[in-house]
């Protein structure tokens, strides 16, 4: 997402998972358009920042009548990632993991806006504490399928967790 933003023009900003920290950033920057969570919330700044799907849907459904073009033949230049989406790590501790991943993938580019974000050029994650219940989140992005098989097998087993 972050790569096609930018590709676009624009500046993507990383922020910590919650509507009440992308209301936030939508009235604090005035250069913000919308802000988003991969579970599908999307907050546009000329909406009032509120997380409205039925907005969102009406904002894609005139997006699509205007382009002429399906939903899929737009969407197909941006599948560049194999990924997993969000899985749930049940754990009392999901702090621990956090910490126990910073210290392996120590050589990695790290961000800790929100949990870890561990990036290498060919493949990424980011491993939170839920807000509201006692599990860690894992998301991983790598550049091809056999990448992303082999290293979500090796975050789950550092977790011990079985695949």
């Amino acid at each position: 997402m972050a790569e096609e933003i930018e590709r676009r023009g624009g500046t993507a900003v990383k922020l910590r998972v919650g509507n009440p920290f992308h209301k936030e950033a939508l009235h604090r920057d005035d250069a913000a358009l919308l802000a988003g969570e991969l579970s599908g919330h999307i907050m546009y700044r000329e909406h009032f920042g509120i997380d409205d799907p039925l907005y969102a849907a009406l904002k894609l459904i005139g997006f699509l009548g205007r382009s002429g073009k399906r939903l899929a033949e737009h969407l197909q230049p941006l599948a560049r990632y194999a990924g997993g989406g969000e899985q749930r790590i049940e754990t009392r501790e999901p702090a621990a993991l956090v910490e126990l991943a910073r210290w392996r993938y120590a050589d990695a580019s790290i961000s800790t806006v929100d949990g870890i974000t561990v990036e290498y050029p060919d493949w990424w994650f980011n491993l939170r504490p839920s807000n509201t219940e006692p599990v860690a989140k894992l998301v991983v992005e790598a550049e091809t399928q056999e990448q992303l098989t082999t290293r979500e097998a090796a975050l789950l087993a550092l977790f011990g967790v079985d695949a």
